[in-house]
């Protein structure tokens, strides 16, 4: 889409801004703008789209995605400067606004609401798409596989990751752009992401250790209710040590134990249970 940049920007109205102009006169201008698209839309559309050659069609078709590109780019840096119109109409937020303002689905809005954020902290994305050189869509998917990064990504990272992924759209659709972010600092940073990934690994497990919580309620009846919350790893080898003694090769000297007087297996809770009464007695507890 790039490649038909320049075409639009050669139609783009040549009004000037005076440099001392008063808000008023450049809303004014700003409106003349959107209102000579729009005009130019109109002739467009009367156009007839049958009539034309097959061979001038593929053009036509990058044209028509580059415009698109370029006004989905103006509506974001708009969508991300309406807060105060928002405000002003008492809507919840911008989402809200322009939900009710364009008749939108709100879940659509909201995307277009954290689209136009995200957009802010990625200036190659932004540039490309003004520039036409990438898709709304594409645009959106590498913004989602920037905000995915670690937060303790390096700023420097980011930008690599960025740029790959930018360049990247040249050639591939919006779904293989996001599978390809989802691997990318494996290509712009290898060395740093096994460093990443242990040190997520660590922060989890001091989160996991702190967490960790064991509580006993005695009911009255010769029965306790234990409740624990413990780190994962832990979690798996106790459930697999009660596996182990609910299988049945470890009850060859009560084959009745996790059964029932009528002959049918005992729930799956009620063994783990019992299970677990009778590793403490194998333990010497």
């Amino acid at each position: 889409m790039g490649s038909t940049g320049s075409t639009i920007e050669q139609r783009r109205p040549t009004l000037d801004r005076p440099s001392g102009s008063v808000l008023d006169s450049e809303v004014a201008t700003e409106r003349a703008w959107l209102q000579r698209v729009v005009g130019d839309l109109d002739a467009l559309i009367a156009c007839e789209p049958g009539r034309l050659p097959a061979a001038a069609k593929p053009d036509l078709l990058r044209l028509i995605a580059t415009a698109e590109a370029k006004i989905a780019a103006f509506k974001l840096r708009f969508l991300a400067t309406a807060s105060d119109a928002a405000r002003a109409a008492g809507a919840r937020d911008t989402a809200a606004w322009y939900a009710d303002q364009t008749r939108t689905d709100a879940g659509t809005a909201r995307s277009a609401q954290r689209t136009a954020e995200s957009i802010q902290s990625a200036p190659r994305v932004a540039d490309a798409l003004s520039a036409g050189a990438v898709s709304a869509d594409q645009a959106k998917r590498i913004l989602d596989s920037l905000d995915e990064l670690p937060s303790q990504t390096p700023a420097i990272v980011r930008r690599r990751a960025e740029d790959a992924l930018v360049a990247a759209a040249r050639t591939l659709p919006p779904k293989k752009l996001a599978a390809k972010g989802k691997g990318i600092l494996d290509e712009v940073d290898p060395d740093g992401r096994h460093h990443q990934l242990a040190t997520t690994l660590e922060a989890e497990q001091a989160a996991a250790w702190a967490k960790t919580t064991v509580t006993f309620n005695d009911r009255g009846d010769g029965t306790t209710d234990i409740e624990a919350t413990v780190p994962t790893h832990v979690a798996s080898r106790l459930k697999a040590v009660l596996e182990a003694h609910t299988s049945p090769r470890s009850t060859n000297t009560d084959a009745n134990r996790w059964r029932t007087p009528e002959g049918d297996l005992i729930g799956n809770p009620t063994r783990m249970g019992r299970a677990l009464c009778n590793a403490r007695q194998t333990h010497g507890g």
